[in-house]
């Protein structure tokens, strides 16, 4: 093979691999461009876009950023409680009974 045949063969594998690379970037920049609007839209949730609650999927929910109270749940020390109590002799008994039975 003489230096003139391996000078052309060397710029034809050049030229192809050129063309290669061309077509490379050309993908890259495609799949950086979809990958960009499906980023963008795995972003979006019921909190920044108009989507309902239900669409949001089942990624795990940030946690409050509220701090635990001091006080105990419930009704606090010197509050009067109130509640409703049994009596023995109520004033009105009302039975509710189903109008159909499912058996």
């Amino acid at each position: 093979m003489t230096q003139e045949e391996r000078i052309a063969q060397l710029e034809q594998e050049n030229a192809e691999l050129r063309a290669q690379l061309a077509e490379a970037y050309q993908q890259i920049t495609q799949l950086a461009e979809r990958l960009q609007r499906v980023e963008g839209q795995v972003a979006k949730d019921s909190h920044n876009s108009s989507k309902p609650p239900s669409s949001d999927g089942p990624r795990r929910k940030a946690r409050s950023q509220r701090r635990q109270s001091e006080k105990q749940t419930g009704g606090q020390p010197g509050h009067p409680g109130r509640t409703l109590m049994q009596v023995n002799s109520p004033d009105a008994v009302v039975r509710h009974r189903p109008l159909l039975c499912a058996h």
